[in-house]
């Protein structure tokens, strides 16, 4: 599960429950439980630049949280029933990036919570995403043993690695010796 600390010195808390969990640090107390999630809340993501959270749960959605009085303010329906397994927040675009056993990439527009786009090309779960802010390309892995590259700016595919490929040719390289 997932744990987050803001500027205050709260920590939130992802839960089993469906719950997350919101502590003082410097006290070491509860101030809250942020209740909404039907299932496991998995991910926790904080927005440094409007003061929210971000909770994905195994119940397929993204709820979005007002930090300040702990209230929901917005529940994202990832469109499946299935977990969601990485979940990557760029405030300098606005965007939120979802992924998970479906084997697909939902793009969010953060300031008004609208679907912009679904990358999809994967054949397998969809478990990690990483982001190059520089080039702008977003990476996601996936159970496929791929890692697809992505424009950000065109939304297509640019490459595709074949990990076990590559991992076999670098073997054959080194004359077959494994690391």
């Amino acid at each position: 599960r997932s744990m987050v600390t803001d500027e205050r010195g709260l920590l939130y808390s992802a839960s089993d429950d469906s719950t997350i969990k919101v502590w003082n640090t410097d006290r070491m107390a509860h101030v809250a439980t942020l209740q909404g999630h039907t299932d496991f809340v998995r991910l926790l993501k904080l927005s440094k630049a409007n003061e929210l959270l971000y909770s994905a749960a195994d119940d397929g959605t993204v709820k979005v949280w007002n930090r300040q009085n702990h209230q929901l303010v917005k529940t994202l329906d990832h469109g499946h029933e299935f977990e969601i397994e990485d979940m990557l927040l760029d405030e300098m675009s606005d965007s939120l990036y979802v992924t998970g056993e479906n084997k697909k990439i939902a793009l969010w527009n953060t300031s008004d919570y609208t679907k912009q786009a679904i990358f999809r090309g994967h054949k397998g779960t969809v478990s990690s995403l990483a982001l190059d802010q520089r080039k702008r390309r977003l990476y996601s892995g996936s159970a496929d043993k791929t890692v697809k590259v992505w424009d950000v700016v065109s939304l297509n595919a640019l490459e595709i690695v074949h990990l076990a490929r590559m991992i076999r040719q670098q073997q054959r390289k080194q004359g077959g010796k494994r690391e």
